[in-house]
Formats: structure tokens, sequence, C-alpha cells
């Protein structure tokens, strides 16, 4: 089963105390050059929206398509890490989770 949305969708809302953000995660319109063609592949695209404390945006960053699982997100004293953990990710590993480091430049 194949699901494609027509419009950009937002998912998860993160606080992250030691930044003093909020991550709002977004997936973006898919629409396929040809959308009768049910057998061709759409790569998620997915991004983040940073917002301060009064829910302003501040920023925002478009994740590398298929690459990222933007359901698990955790900030510390380092920076942000996301999850690497996509099926599509050649380099998921069942046995363990992995994050990758995103800094934020404020």
């Amino acid at each position: 089963m194949k699901l494609i949305n027509y419009a950009d969708i937002y998912t998860d809302l993160f606080y992250l105390k030691n930044q003093k953000l909020m991550v709002r995660v977004a997936k973006f319109e898919d629409v396929p050059d040809n959308y009768l063609d049910a057998d061709s592949f759409l790569a998620s695209r997915w991004g983040l929206v940073f917002l301060d404390s009064d829910f302003n945006k501040v920023g925002e960053m478009e994740l590398t398509p298929d690459r990222f699982n933007g359901r698990n997100i955790f900030g510390d004293h380092e920076g942000i890490w996301i999850s690497t953990d996509h099926p599509e990710n050649p380099d998921m590993s069942e046995d363990f989770l992995r994050f990758r480091l995103i800094t934020v430049k404020q």
C-alpha cells in the first residue's frame, strides 16, 4: 500500500528543554509526476520546524529523504539528536537504535 499526501502535514511536537526550543515534525507534500502510476516509488520528504517558547518559528531544516525517523528526537547538552532508523535507510539495524547529532544556530 502506498500513501500519497497532496498537502503538507505536521505530526509530532517535541519540547527540548536544553535548547529551549520546540521541534515540530513536518511531512511535505508528495505528488508523483504521474499520479496514475501506482507502482512508482516516492521517497518520504520530512523536515523539522523549530519554535521558541512563544511558538514563533525560528528556523527549519529539510531532512534527507528516507534517512531519518522524525518520531524519535531528543535534546541534551550536545545538541539535538534524531533517529536514523528509517525503514528505507540501508544502514538501519534492528539490533539497536542509531541517532545523528544536528546542531541549530540560534
